[in-house]
């Protein structure tokens, strides 16, 4: 009988043996909940980057869908339209796939013109700057109004415009 005590004595598990048990599956469960909550944060910006450059692609489209390439001097014509209706580098919604804007994403067109020997040259440029969750910024424009504010513009982006990582930029001419 005393060598069955002494065996079952023998089975269980010291105190200290279990805090560290609990301590490693603590360790485990918090590594895991850090890579979940990364992935989930990961995904999100790659979700606002696909609607991002989504809405910037269907700016530029809608103002390229105005150019009739089989009529003489479309581009001059079409761009003096075109730079009236844009004037002030308008801006836009990005909406999501219900169609409802969101209301955290703003985007801002700007099209210029340059003349080279007898071409001119015209600059169409789509513009997408959005908030993450957590408040990450994503672009210059900090308070998302579309319009580039004092201290908006960083050292080495494009001048007087608002510069994102979503940027499209078009160039276009006529050529005959």
């Amino acid at each position: 009988m005393n060598k069955l005590k002494k065996s079952l004595a023998n089975k269980g598990m010291a105190l200290a043996e279990v805090l560290v048990a609990a301590f490693l599956l603590s360790g485990a469960f918090a590594g895991t909940i850090a890579f979940i909550s990364q992935y989930l944060r990961g995904l999100e910006h790659s979700q606002n980057m696909t609607l991002a450059i989504n809405a910037a692609q269907q700016r530029i489209e809608s103002i390229l869908g105005r150019v009739n390439p089989t009529a003489p001097d479309t581009v001059e014509d079409f761009f003096s339209d075109t730079i009236s209706d844009y004037t002030n580098n308008p801006t836009f919604n990005v909406y999501d796939s219900t169609g409802s804007a969101m209301p955290n994403f703003k985007g801002t067109t700007y099209i210029s013109s340059q003349n080279i020997n007898d071409l001119t040259f015209y600059r169409i440029k789509a513009v997408v700057c959005w908030e993450q969750a957590g408040g990450i910024l994503i672009g210059e424009d900090k308070n998302l109004n579309g319009v580039l504010d004092s201290g908006e513009d960083k050292a080495g982006g494009t001048a007087n415009e608002l510069d994102s990582p979503v940027s499209i930029i078009i160039n276009i001419t006529n050529i005959d």
